[in-house]
């Protein structure tokens, strides 16, 4: 699954061992990544990433889901759009 959402980055335009590839990758797991995963990986958010995902046609989307200390936390996650639409 790694190499498919890595190609997946490439292929949205982030290259390869930068940071937004990082976040890209993390935003194309299928639960997404929260603000502190990105913090972890990547030393601060990037959120103009999400921007420019969506900007480009494909979905962001935001879930709640139940953090490490039991505490609603926001989970983002990038699905692409199929070819053709």
């Amino acid at each position: 699954m790694v190499n498919k959402q890595s190609n997946a980055a490439a292929n949205l335009g982030f290259r390869p061992g930068t940071k937004a590839h990082q976040a890209a990758n993390l935003y194309l797991r299928p639960d997404g990544a929260t603000d502190a995963d990105i913090r972890k990986a990547c030393g601060g958010l990037q959120r103009n990433l999400l921007s420019r995902i969506a900007k480009a046609g494909h979905t962001v989307k935001k879930e709640k889901v139940r953090g490490p200390t039991g505490r609603s936390i926001t989970a983002y996650k990038i699905e692409l759009k199929r070819a053709g639409q």
